[in-house]
């Protein structure tokens, strides 16, 4: 599947979770970091994803019951941040399997984690509002206090990004060396591989969510 497709199937998802009115954040977070997964292992830019999310929003909202913008945007930006929390948990486990194995990942990789972590915070709260604005009458009276929410659970979020993005940077810190010693060829082999990691632990972190309790973790 191209990107393109990736993005309108979110959107669409995103769209019909909304307009469902079931377990908004839940189900957004889910979705997300799917599609989180499948842009890490594409290497793709995370502010597409962002912003396929709060487009499919959108266009739920618009499909929706007068009087559930506000509490339908408010579980779409928490799924939101859900998944980003969970995506960059996923990273620092890759780093550290990576660590742990003696791996090397391919710089322009863990150049790109960097900057989208970095760079996601206000990403994160513009495209928010830029989504409201679209929305018009439907979501004018919530403007102000959704995008504070907006602010907000980016800030229960950005310690999470923080860490994965200094430990992508002390990944990085060590490269030169080992990829005079690697060599042109392997440092090819590398490419691609760090998101590959990232993304199977996101694959793996949904399908513990997504399993129901065992016996002794229904009685604890």
């Amino acid at each position: 599947m191209n990107m393109e497709e990736l993005k309108r199937r979110l959107k669409e998802q995103v769209r019909n979770a909304v307009r469902s009115g079931q377990d908004i954040r839940e189900n957004v977070s889910r979705i997300t970091g799917h599609a989180a997964q499948t842009f890490h292992e594409q290497a793709e830019d995370l502010s597409g994803l962002v912003e396929a999310v709060l487009d499919g929003a959108v266009e739920g909202v618009r499909e929706s019951p007068a009087g559930q913008a506000d509490s339908a945007l408010r579980q779409v930006i928490e799924g939101l941040g859900d998944a980003f929390s969970a995506s960059a948990h996923a990273v620092q486990l890759a780093l550290q399997e990576a660590k742990g194995s003696g791996a090397a990942f391919a710089r322009e990789d863990l150049d790109q984690i960097v900057r989208d972590f970095r760079s996601l915070g206000e990403l994160f709260v513009g495209t928010v509002e830029r989504s409201l604005k679209a929305l018009g009458s439907q979501a004018s009276t919530q403007s102000s206090a959704l995008s504070e929410h907006a602010r907000n659970t980016f800030r229960q979020v950005r310690s999470h990004l923080h860490d994965a993005a200094s430990a992508a940077t002390q990944n990085l810190g060590a490269l030169p060396g080992e990829a005079l010693q690697a060599g042109t060829a392997a440092a090819r082999q590398a490419a691609g591989t760090f998101f590959t990691l990232v993304g199977r632990h996101m694959k793996e972190a949904g399908e513990r969510m997504s399993r129901p309790p065992s016996d002794s973790e229904a009685q604890d």
